[in-house]
């Protein structure tokens, strides 16, 4: 997601946060809880083309 909204690549940077988030990431419980990555990609385009006039 980060790639997508500011050109940021936190892979390289911190492998282990990644590691660590996409594990999470596969647990049930963890997966329920948070919203879909679409969605809330979906709602940060919409929110800087509203607020800041960026496409």
């Amino acid at each position: 997601m980060y790639e997508e909204v500011a050109n940021l690549s936190i892979v390289a940077k911190f492998p282990k946060l990644i590691s660590w988030a996409q594990r999470s990431l596969k647990r049930e419980s963890v997966a329920k809880a948070l919203p879909d990555s679409d969605e809330v990609l979906k709602s940060v385009s919409d929110h800087r083309k509203i607020v800041l006039g960026i496409d």
